[in-house]
């Protein structure tokens, strides 16, 4: 129940009421025992609550959307990434090929490049194997944040 108070403030009263009767069980005996207690403080409490409840809704669901944003940002940039490192490494493969089959007068300033070479593409196999983790990782991330959704 809802009272106000002689300054004006309200507050909420949760009551009880008990009969009971004097000495016998004659009706004209009978009298009701009110009890009343100011419960404001936990209404106000329980109204704080469900608005924290809110809150931390809200903010679940805008994390779960930055997520799945940020990591469809990156996915979208290690794919790039990954094809190129792959059509790099197809590239240089017949590059590669070509050149082992080539025997000419520069023999020497072939072995050098060779060598070069197949830096390069360990390198570029390094950076595909690399890319393809984070990929990894951020597909993880990106099913974390569906399933808070």
């Amino acid at each position: 129940m809802t009272l106000k108070r002689k300054n004006g403030a309200t507050c909420v009263q949760q009551v009880s009421i008990a009969p009971g009767w004097t000495g016998t069980i004659n009706r004209s005996d009978q009298y009701f025992t009110v009890v009343a207690w100011d419960i404001t403080k936990d209404k106000i409490h329980e109204e704080n609550m469900k608005l924290d409840i809110q809150q931390a809704l809200e903010t679940s669901r805008l994390k779960s959307d930055f997520l799945r944003k940020t990591a469809h940002d990156i996915r979208v940039q290690l794919t790039g990434t990954l094809a190129l490192a792959s059509a790099v490494l197809v590239t240089r493969s017949l590059a590669l090929s070509h050149i082992l089959v080539d025997t000419g007068i520069l023999g020497m300033c072939e072995v050098l490049d060779k060598e070069a070479q197949a830096r390069r593409m360990q390198e570029i196999t390094v950076i595909e194997k690399s890319a393809t983790q984070i990929l990894t990782l951020v597909n993880d991330i990106l099913d974390i944040s569906q399933i808070g959704a």
